[in-house]
């Protein structure tokens, strides 16, 4: 555990969870300030309604679809260096990755296309690469 590979795995997996965790305190953010909140109690508490709005929606979607992709990259991404993986390839993937799911992040945020699509499939490339890896692996 104490290997150059292992330190990045861990380095690009806590970035990808503290990206969700930043995100679903940005969504948070974004419902208090607009005061559009999910919950019939919590509007009647602070004092606002349930109806959203794009901006907090567009959060609540940037997070979703984070957590839909993040988790799986990240699986696949350990069993990638308990494979052997060598530092190269998983600086690679991982960076490919991260950089790419910041990137759609921000352009979820901002409303900007095509370069949200463009950062989404840059992070699917980087998911399947590292998926064909490990196939490679199971099946060599």
């Amino acid at each position: 555990m104490d290997t150059p590979e292992f330190h990045i795995m861990v380095a690009i997996c806590a970035a990808l969870v503290l990206k969700n965790v930043g995100i679903a305190v940005l969504t948070a953010g974004a419902r208090t300030v607009a005061k559009k909140y999910i919950n019939p109690e919590d509007a009647r508490l602070l004092g606002g309604d349930t109806q959203s709005d794009d901006r907090v929606e567009r959060f609540r979607r940037a997070h979703a679809h984070s957590t839909e992709n993040d988790y799986a990259f990240m699986v696949l991404y350990v069993l990638f260096q308990m494979s052997g993986a060598d530092a190269f390839a998983l600086q690679a993937y991982g960076y490919t990755y991260l950089f790419a799911r910041l990137a759609h992040l921000l352009c979820y945020a901002a409303a900007l296309q095509p370069f949200r699509t463009l950062s989404f499939l840059v992070g699917t490339l980087a998911t399947v690469g590292v998926a064909v890896q490990l196939l490679m692996v199971a099946f060599g």
